[in-house]
């Protein structure tokens, strides 16, 4: 009897590491669907929300620190990154059509109002030429469809290399 006491603690202990490996890897494989390698076709479907939350996940596995404005009255920026002392606003434009100069316009607003260092536009599109001319000029920076594959593809690269 004082046998089976003395063996009990380490019985709870061995199930409470298989509990914890489980649990381990059942986090861990949800994470790698996370970010697996998009498909552009289904950003293009995804509503302007959804595109958000996944740049929010994208960015942050950037390194960056990711700070969501609110959805509505947001001064031109869906998102406010941080990383290394440098802070950037971002606005998310997932169109079907070209992105005009006024998301342009919005995002170097909310660079003034949020007092960034840096901003983007990024959509699953691609802009127009005013949109282009006024980026130049006020030094914003654009990331196009093309931009966003890119970055897609090296942050579902790096998340293969950590698995």
């Amino acid at each position: 009897m004082a046998r089976h006491f003395m063996l009990m603690p380490l019985k709870v202990f061995a199930l409470c590491f298989i509990v914890a490996v489980i649990v381990y890897v059942l986090v861990h494989q949800t994470e790698k669907r996370r970010y697996r390698n998009y498909d552009m076709r289904e950003i293009d479907c995804m509503t302007g929300v959804e595109f958000e939350k996944l740049l929010n996940r994208l960015f942050g596995q950037m390194g960056y620190t990711v700070q969501a404005t609110p959805k509505s009255n947001d001064y031109g920026a869906d998102l406010i990154l941080k990383k290394r002392g440098r802070t950037i606003a971002v606005q998310a434009k997932r169109y079907r059509n070209k992105v005009g100069i006024s998301a342009v316009q919005q995002v170097m607003a909310a660079k003034v109002y949020y007092d960034t260092d840096d901003c983007i536009v990024i959509t699953n599109s691609y802009y127009t030429a005013q949109a282009t001319r006024l980026a130049l000029t006020g030094k914003v920076r654009l990331i196009d469809r093309d931009g966003l594959q890119n970055i897609l593809s090296s942050c579902t690269a790096q998340k293969k290399k950590a698995y």
